[in-house]
């Protein structure tokens, strides 16, 4: 079991595919990634890191959408996505399951479809950033909070 609480690894030339051995990594708190060459789909087995509270991803070659698995990622206070290929539509559980999230920015991508309604459990919600994507139809949902 590492001790290992924060990964930041920005604004580095990474290449390949973020590697799902970092679920390993039980205590893990902080993982930025951000600024390099990143590529593929997001592991689904990052979805375990139950004590990720910061997951940084933006200006990589991300493609795919978020796993399912990071429904479970309860703690997780900020997730910025912003500047990559994930696209799709956006997973609902983004904006019900995520309850401590404080900040979802998946701006500069490639989501489309409709925007998912914000869930009323999601008190700590402060910061949602979505623009420069294809998302469209209504969003009289979003101001009923």
């Amino acid at each position: 079991s590492s001790k290992l609480t924060s990964m930041l690894l920005a604004r580095n030339m990474f290449s390949g595919t973020l590697p799902a051995c970092l679920a390993r990594v039980t205590g893990l708190s902080e993982l930025d990634v951000s600024s390099n060459l990143i590529a593929g789909t997001l592991p689904a087995e990052l979805g375990q890191l139950s004590d990720l509270v910061m997951l940084t991803l933006s200006q990589n070659m991300f493609t795919g959408s978020f796993p399912a698995s990071y429904a479970a990622l309860g703690n997780l206070e900020y997730l910025t996505a912003s500047r990559t290929y994930l696209g799709g539509e956006l997973p609902p559980f983004l904006l019900t399951d995520m309850h401590m999230l404080v900040r979802l920015d998946v701006s500069h991508s490639s989501f489309a479809g409709p925007l998912p309604a914000i869930g009323d459990e999601m008190t700590s919600l402060r910061i949602v950033q979505v623009e420069n994507n294809r998302f469209n139809g209504t969003v009289e949902h979003w101001f009923n909070h």
